[in-house]
């Protein structure tokens, strides 16, 4: 029996229905992979999974079979892409993405930041993490490791004003306060508005006030 034009077009509908739902029982039955591949290459890759670390995945050209990507619980991760001076890269990766193979081209973005600006972040932290230590060191009463740790950083940034007030406080502490005030007054040319570095600059002219002989 002839089939009228009407009826073909439906034929042939019906026979692109059925073959679109036969490619994913195909790619089903291949590996599925993630395919990672940026410009430059040699960028790490991390796969960040809810509440836990990132874990790192390789280095770009990068290929992991998505099997082991989501061994973990959940329907997504996050993947980061990662290159010393380039910005890093972020993606949402849904489980249902992965029914067959997916490629990822980064282009990665240059961070052109200065290097002045990368060396000033760099002194910032060093600055505060000895800093804490030197704190740490003052409330053990570990008075003479806070002092060698805060000559050390005045000699490398003699114009950070808090490396001379907490060198004034060791030295408060040790009893020695012509060390004391010499570091508070240090302290308050940096920052003259500190009115804490202020009171104890008066205190201890005050005390030096009365020690002091007459007519001297």
């Amino acid at each position: 029996m002839r089939m009228n034009k009407m009826s073909l077009t439906s034929f042939r509908s019906r026979m692109l229905y059925l073959l679109i739902g036969v490619v994913p029982v195909f790619f089903g039955c291949q590996t599925a992979t993630l395919n990672v591949q940026t410009s430059p290459d040699e960028a790490e890759v991390f796969a960040v999974y809810p509440g836990q670390q990132p874990a790192k995945l390789g280095k770009t050209p990068l290929k992991v079979e998505s099997q082991a990507l989501f061994a973990h619980p959940g329907d997504s991760f996050k993947l980061l892409v990662q290159k010393e001076g380039f910005f890093t890269e972020q993606f949402l990766v849904p489980k249902s993405l992965f029914a067959a193979n997916v490629k990822l081209d980064i282009a990665m973005k240059e961070n052109k930041a200065p290097v002045a600006c990368t060396e000033q972040d760099a002194a910032v932290e060093e600055v505060a993490r000895n800093v804490a230590q030197a704190q740490s060191f003052i409330q053990a009463k570990r008075y003479e490791g806070a002092v060698r740790i805060l000559l050390n950083l005045s000699d490398r940034f003699p114009n950070s004003s808090v490396v001379y007030d907490l060198l004034g406080n060791a030295y408060y502490l040790m009893k020695d306060l012509e060390s004391a005030l010499g570091n508070y007054e240090k302290s308050l040319r940096l920052s003259p508005n500190n009115s804490e570095t202020q009171r104890m600059v008066n205190k201890l002219k005050s005390i030096y006030s009365i020690r002091a002989p007459a007519g001297n």
